[in-house]
């Protein structure tokens, strides 16, 4: 059984500690038989090898043009992400998981539901949770989202159960804790299924101002980790900012130039061609 594969690995966990404090042991006792001149000398620690400047123009130029992308009247979080996290991770992965009659017909994590499943399901609901983007996106009040939240923390506990039952191999534990999940699981999809409350417009409206707001300060500040990272500063990328407008003009006049160069040779190609004709005619 997959839970017994599970337990026989775990009990290997202290042999394995012990065998790493031995090889650390061993370690310190060649270190204090080293002479002391080798101490005397520790590592270097490796400095990161600085931009050049071509990467550091490179750089500029991508959040130049990131800066000039960027629309802080449109969220990040997409419906698309929300729909995953509450369809997939949580109610496919929760609400509508089957459990086995018996712990013997479970041959692997994903045929049930685990106490590691659950946790993992519920931190990406708690991260979505965190987004304030999330009632913006689905226009649903975040104290619904919050009582959801609340609701399924209760998963846990119950999956746990089922977890020790099958380790212990304990069939009425094991249906007792089965049937406990598949009660609390129509619970949540009842509350999943009703009725959602809405944000009002005037509601709706003051939220989208107010996430503006943050996502212009977190675009802000993820352009200055990275600034400060490549040892730039804001003042360099408003350098490369205005410079950009130059650098368009300056390419769109050689353009034109080559252009007007091109035109001129094929005229004057024209012209000796016109010439020769004639001389050849005249000489006819």
């Amino acid at each position: 059984m997959w839970i017994k594969k599970y337990i026989a690995v775990f009990s290997l966990v202290p042999f394995l500690v012990c065998g790493a404090e031995g090889g650390k042991e061993n370690q310190n006792d060649n270190r204090k038989k080293a002479p002391e001149k080798q101490q005397m000398h520790p590592e270097v620690s490796v400095k990161a090898v600085p931009l050049t400047k071509k990467e550091k123009q490179a750089l500029l130029k991508e959040l130049s043009m990131a800066a000039s992308r960027f629309d802080p009247r449109q969220p990040g979080l997409t419906a698309a992400h929300v729909q995953k996290v509450l369809l997939k991770d949580i109610y496919d992965g929760l609400l509508d998981k089957k459990i086995p009659d018996e712990p013997g017909s479970v041959k692997k994590s994903g045929d049930t539901i685990t106490y590691l499943g659950t946790r993992m399901a519920l931190f990406k609901y708690e991260i979505l949770l965190k987004n304030p983007e999330l009632s913006e996106v689905t226009a649903i009040t975040p104290a619904w989202y919050k009582s959801y939240g609340e609701k399924l923390k209760k998963m846990e506990e119950l999956a746990k159960k089922l977890d020790q039952a099958s380790a212990n191999g304990d069939p009425a534990a094991y249906r007792q804790a089965k049937n406990a999940i598949e009660a609390y699981q129509k619970v949540l999809k009842d509350f999943a299924g009703g009725k959602k409350p809405k944000l009002s417009s005037d509601g709706l409206r003051l939220l989208r101002r107010q996430n503006i707001k943050w996502r212009i300060a977190e675009f802000k500040k993820q352009q200055a980790e990275r600034l400060k990272k490549a040892g730039l500063t804001s003042e360099n990328l408003k350098e490369a900012a205005s410079a950009e407008p130059e650098q368009k003009r300056s390419t769109v006049k050689k353009s034109v130039k080559t252009a007007e160069k091109k035109r001129n040779s094929s005229a004057s190609g024209k012209n000796r061609n016109t010439r020769r004709r004639n001389t050849s005619r005249r000489n006819w």
